[in-house]
């Protein structure tokens, strides 16, 4: 299950993965152009099954929308959205794009996954997230804000299902 898999990051986990020989993929992108072209990518190259949904990390009702996500053994969320700073700053509609496509948008999907999760079952929690969170920047800082606090609660979950067969993992793409 990717969420954000229209991120040039996701796709190429995806062709990693159906290398290796994974052979069922649900994308869940925002935009469904680019997820089609993908699912049409990995089933021509790779005959696997996919399948794909529309998603917008700010609407409610699209992200009920997403059926049945349990069963798989790999969850991969690349979603996010850096947007313009500066603009959030004066816009609380674009302050809450970048914290919604980074952060509470992708809570309910941790749900859904935790909900139906065998914690007896061997099952992969990946973040992307970014070294942005790590400290303060004046070019990002609401995007660096919201990848700070989605690591921060990787990191708890990390330490709560430690005993189990759930192995959650933050890995920070940048400089």
């Amino acid at each position: 299950f990717v969420l954000g898999s229209t991120s040039t990051i996701a796709m190429a986990l995806c062709n990693e993965l159906a290398i290796k020989g994974c052979k069922e993929f649900y994308l869940a992108g925002r935009n469904s152009e680019k997820n089609n072209f993908m699912a049409d990518q990995l089933k021509s190259r790779f005959n696997v099954k996919v399948t794909t949904q529309q998603i917008d990390l700010e609407d409610e009702e699209s992200i009920n929308k997403i059926i049945n996500i349990n069963g798989y053994d790999l969850y991969l969320i690349t979603s996010g959205y850096v947007g313009d700073s500066f603009k959030a700053i004066y816009s609380y509609l674009e302050a809450k794009k970048i914290t919604f496509s980074n952060y509470l948008g992708i809570l309910p999907f941790i749900s859904k996954i935790l909900k139906g999760v065998d914690v007896t079952i061997l099952t992969r929690i990946w973040l992307i997230s970014s070294v942005a969170g790590d400290k303060g920047r004046p070019s990002n800082c609401f995007y660096g804000a919201a990848k700070s606090a989605l690591t921060i609660l990787f990191e708890g979950l990390i330490f709560k299902y430690r005993k189990t067969g759930v192995a959650f993992r933050v890995i920070k793409a940048g400089y």
